[in-house]
């Protein structure tokens, strides 16, 4: 399991990060991969120097029982890693008791999994397929918009607290919505494959849109997650300037100079992150727009 993340006085961000990281929710071991390998005093914002004296940090997202409001699918992640003080023998108890409810969330999620499956076999028309997709989208939005009020708050109170439950949310969320659309693109080759003629062609086309669709959101959220731990450290270096400043001796103006230049690199490296998600939502928007035609189009289709 993760624990939260944790706010060191050097200006750094410890997010401990999962071994397996999930491939439909945040992935924060490649949102560090993008800041990777490197000090904020070798900051480099495209990720693509190394750094020799820091240390990546680790994490790990375990699983545990979804309430039944969220889609009925999905998991959520517990980012509050057991107290190390604890016991032998609590230790151990813990470890079993995540251990079991890995085990239930697995066979629920399965079974959930099962029913998404099978009740989209119902789904006479194209054009709800699609609709589905469209739904799921607007619902992505509104999660991003919940993650990125989180990160306001910290940035806003310095207090974490808040965050990692968020995270968890947005992971849960994030996951449950692109399991879904995978499984209406699978329902889609599934259908393409018994038809012929121009419609054949037609689901193949929608088939690669929504291929497309996850593999750019896919990349948005790792920018985003990146985004998110650049910011919360711009923000603590900023709170050592403001210190320094504060308690400022003679000998200490080389320091602060130091300091400075840091804050200086890592604000260059959130305005480069925030390009590359402007850059995302732009194709994420053309293909979405491909969708709604082509919803137009199906929706005409089933009126004739």
């Amino acid at each position: 399991s993760n624990h939260a993340t944790t706010n060191h006085g050097d200006g750094t961000v410890e997010s401990p990060l999962p071994p397996q990281p999930s491939q439909t929710g945040i992935d924060v071991r490649k949102a560090l991969e993008i800041l990777s390998a490197r000090t904020p005093h070798e900051h480099e914002h495209h990720g693509e120097s190394k750094g020799t004296n820091g240390e990546t940090p680790e994490c790990c997202h375990e699983g545990r029982d979804l309430p039944e409001d969220v889609k009925k699918m999905g998991q959520t992640i517990d980012l509050m890693q057991p107290s190390t003080s604890s016991s032998t023998t609590a230790t151990t108890k813990t470890k079993q008791a995540l251990a079991e409810a890995e085990q239930r969330r697995k066979i629920q999620a399965e079974q959930n999994k099962a029913e998404l499956y099978s009740s989209l076999k119902t789904v006479t028309n194209t054009s709800d397929l699609i609709r589905m997709v469209l739904r799921a989208q607007e619902d992505r939005v509104q999660t991003y918009r919940r993650y990125d009020s989180a990160l306001q708050s910290v940035l806003e109170t310095g207090n974490l607290t808040a965050y990692p439950p968020a995270c968890a949310s947005a992971t849960a969320s994030f996951s449950v919505l692109s399991e879904t659309i995978k499984a209406v693109r699978e329902e889609l080759v599934a259908r393409r494959s018994g038809s012929g003629g121009s419609n054949s062609e037609n689901v193949q086309q929608y088939v690669e849109w929504i291929q497309d669709l996850q593999s750019l959101e896919r990349e948005k959220l790792q920018w985003t997650a990146a985004l998110h731990l650049e910011k919360i450290r711009a923000r603590n270096q900023q709170e050592e300037l403001r210190h320094v400043s504060k308690n400022k001796q003679d000998d200490a103006a080389e320091d602060s100079s130091g300091e400075d230049r840091v804050l200086g690199l890592l604000k260059e490296g959130i305005a480069n992150l925030e390009h590359k998600i402007e850059k995302c939502v732009g194709d994420i928007n053309l293909v979405l727009d491909d969708l709604r035609c082509a919803l137009m189009e199906e929706m005409e289709e089933d009126e004739a």
